[in-house]
């Protein structure tokens, strides 16, 4: 279920993708913030994985991190990986959306109530070393 779901994203124990947060010591923070981390992925965002929107001059919009902000360009990552740099003189608006995860929100939908105990417990796996 990680494999197949999570790991293009998050990473663990240093291997797979880095849109999200690194899970190898996650279970420390307790089941119920792993269980509402994956149910209601917007209640609680960490520090640096927060959505981004981006409205260009010409009315296109770019939702997702803020993988870089230069003096002159600032880079989103969407949820797919995709890296769009844009030119902060073409930005009409930037701004954060604190209702929003680049997580999918409807993972309850995807998932059995087994494929959620199955991931929990694995999360709770993961106290580091």
């Amino acid at each position: 279920m990680y494999a197949a779901n999570c790991a293009s994203c998050h990473a663990l124990k240093g291997q797979g993708g880095g849109i999200g947060p690194e899970l190898s010591t996650i279970a420390l923070k307790g089941v119920k913030f792993i269980e509402d981390a994956i149910l209601r992925p917007a209640k609680s965002i960490t520090p640096g994985f927060e959505t981004w929107a981006v409205t260009e001059k010409d009315g296109r919009k770019t939702v997702g991190l803020k993988s870089k902000d230069a003096a002159g360009e600032v880079e989103i990552t969407k949820a797919t990986g995709e890296k769009v740099t844009i030119a902060k003189a073409e930005i009409k608006e930037i701004e954060q959306d604190k209702d929003a995860s680049v997580m999918p929100d409807n993972l309850n939908e995807a998932m059995t109530v087994k494929d959620l105990q199955d991931v929990l417990a694995y999360m709770m796996l993961q106290k580091g070393q």
